[in-house]
C-alpha cells in the first residue's frame, strides 16, 4: 500500500507538470512571460525533489526530473527570441540555421 501512494505521488506530480507545460505551450508568442515560467517551473522543479526519496530510482522520477530541467534550459532562449531586439535579420538567421520557413 505504501508504495503504491508513492506511485501516486509521482503520477500526480508528473500529471501537473504535463498540464502546466502544456498550458505555456498554448500561450501566445506576444503575451509569452520567461520569467514567470521560469519561477513556476523551478517551484515545480522543487516540489519534484520534495517527493518521497524512494522514487528517485524509477525511471518516471527522472524523467519528470528531465523534462523539467530541459524546460528550464530552453526558457532563455525562448525569452531572447520573444525580445523586441529581434529584427528580420535575426529572424531570417534563425530560419536559416533551423532549415524552417515562417513567417515573423
Amino acid at each position: 500500500m505504501a508504495e503504491l501512494l508513492l506511485v501516486k505521488s509521482v503520477w500526480d506530480m508528473a500529471n501537473l507538470v504535463a498540464e502546466q507545460i502544456e498550458e505555456w505551450k498554448q500561450t501566445l508568442w506576444a503575451q509569452i512571460n520567461t520569467e514567470a515560467m521560469e519561477e513556476h517551473a523551478k517551484q515545480l522543479q522543487k516540489d519534484v525533489k520534495a517527493l518521497n526519496r524512494k522514487v528517485r530510482i524509477w525511471d518516471c522520477y527522472t524523467g519528470l526530473e528531465g523534462q523539467l530541467k530541459n524546460f528550464l534550459t530552453i526558457l532563455p532562449i525562448v525569452g531572447a527570441l520573444s525580445s523586441k531586439a529581434m529584427r528580420p535579420r535575426h529572424w531570417k538567421q534563425v530560419m536559416q540555421t533551423t532549415g524552417v520557413t515562417f513567417s515573423t
